[in-house]
């Protein structure tokens, strides 16, 4: 039976306006995007169900990624051409300098008066879903679904982080995912969770049927891949200030919840007590909320220590296997994730890798990688000590690292999606 299934994209959307923002979620649901529509099981509707923005946004991801899928693409209210313009606008408004927030806030008001008159007055009708089985929301921030009508939802909960840790957030994002967990209708509805971990999370907070909740683990991207050309490798690291010399790299968002401080501390404890002379640390990743944190052991420090310590800002996938594959290990001690991406990203790329032994981490690493407590500087300094310092342990790790990162891909990923898709679509028929 063929699944015909609505496919909400409106984080990709989001993307293709402000380009910083492709990593985690953003590379989960494309990915999935990209197999699915090649699954001859599965008849994607892509849509957005967001703000106007969001929805102009998504269709000229669409028109720019996906040129032979754009009549497959619908909305719940806004014909395309209404669509169309509002992008334009804020667009052109962005284009004149001014603030991307501000742009969206004066954009969105515009929709809002728009909102006021009944559509049908507008524009003809452009509810497209009478022939959709189920809907995907892939990302927490959803609309108003009352077009879902009777159909099943299915709401992939990535971490259930706002809500247990509320201090790592901007108040909205706990709104935010505390709204679309409302939404859900647990007798009629769905959720894949990406990890073990997750799905613990969400049944501990709220009451559902376990057995309407699924694991469906992410996948690493054939993008990443173990770079063995030196010469790329230093042509990469040098286009990012990166000494020509042994690194240690981490790649995250820099706010607090990635214990980026911690690995700072770390760091300065590790050169300190073991007189490395070489050794740099190497951050990879967009400013964060309080990102500020992270400095705050520095300023304290030598100079020409300090100038071992490496912020790149954000780097595009194309050069990340470069940048992964010359680092001596990669050290993620993030205090919570939902799954973590990166750890499985550098596996891929064959290099060791240390992170914590919290929440999902353990579950993507398994036996290939060292994990410490994030919050005992002593364990980061041995884990660090033990591989910088032994070739043979760094070529062990780094075989074991291929080897788990072989168990996880995207188009299983897509693979286990569909099949819940037909579960949803015959539970509803009965």
């Amino acid at each position: 039976m063929r699944c015909r299934v609505a496919y909400d994209i409106s984080v990709l959307g989001i993307s293709h306006f402000y380009q910083r923002s492709r990593t985690g979620i953003f590379r989960v649901v494309d990915e999935n995007l990209k197999y699915l529509l090649q699954a001859s099981d599965v008849e994607l509707t892509l849509t957005s169900c967001r703000a106007y923005w969001e929805m102009a946004a998504s269709l000229q991801f669409v028109k720019h990624f996906y040129p032979d899928y754009i009549e497959q693409f619908s909305l719940p209210i806004p014909p395309k051409s209404y669509t169309s313009l509002i992008y334009k606008l804020e667009k052109r408004l962005v284009d004149y300098n001014w603030d991307r927030a501000t742009s969206q806030t004066l954009i969105n008001e515009i929709a809002k008066g728009f909102s006021k008159i009944p559509i049908e007055q507008l524009f003809p009708p452009q509810l497209q879903f009478e022939n959709i089985d189920l809907f995907h929301f892939p990302f927490f921030k959803v609309g108003n679904l009352e077009f879902v009508q009777s159909k099943p939802c299915i709401f992939t909960m990535h971490d259930l982080i706002p809500i247990k840790f509320p201090q790592y957030f901007k108040y909205r994002e706990s709104r935010h995912l505390k709204n679309a967990i409302h939404r859900i209708r647990k007798e009629q509805d769905y959720v894949i969770c990406v990890s073990e971990a997750t799905k613990q999370d969400f049944c501990t907070l709220f009451s559902m049927n376990p057995d309407r909740i699924f694991i469906v683990s992410n996948g690493v991207g054939e993008a990443f891949y173990p770079a063995m050309d030196e010469a790329t490798i230093a042509t990469t690291t040098q286009k990012y200030q990166i000494p020509q010399s042994p690194y240690i790299l981490s790649l995250a968002t820099l706010e607090p919840r990635k214990n980026l401080d911690f690995l700072v501390r770390g760091f300065l404890k590790y050169v300190r007590e073991t007189h490395d002379q070489d050794t740099c640390l190497v951050l990879v990743g967009t400013l964060g909320w309080k990102y500020d944190r992270i400095f705050e052991s520095l300023p304290e420090i030598d100079p020409k220590l300090r100038s071992r310590i490496i912020l790149t800002d954000y780097i595009p996938d194309q050069d990340l296997s470069a940048i992964y594959s010359g680092a001596s290990v990669f050290v993620y001690p993030s205090l919570y994730e939902g799954f973590g991406l990166p750890p499985l990203e550098a596996m891929q790329c064959g290099t060791p890798v240390i992170t914590s032994n919290t929440s999902s981490l353990p579950e993507v690493v398994g036996d290939a990688g060292i994990m410490i407590d994030p919050h005992q500087e002593d364990e980061l300094c041995q884990a660090l000590s033990k591989v910088l310092n032994s070739a043979e342990l760094r070529s062990e790790m780094s075989q074991k690292s291929l080897q788990r990162a072989s168990q996880f891909s995207w188009k299983k990923c897509a693979e286990q999606t569909a099949e819940i898709y037909q579960i949803a679509i015959n539970n509803s028929l009965k």
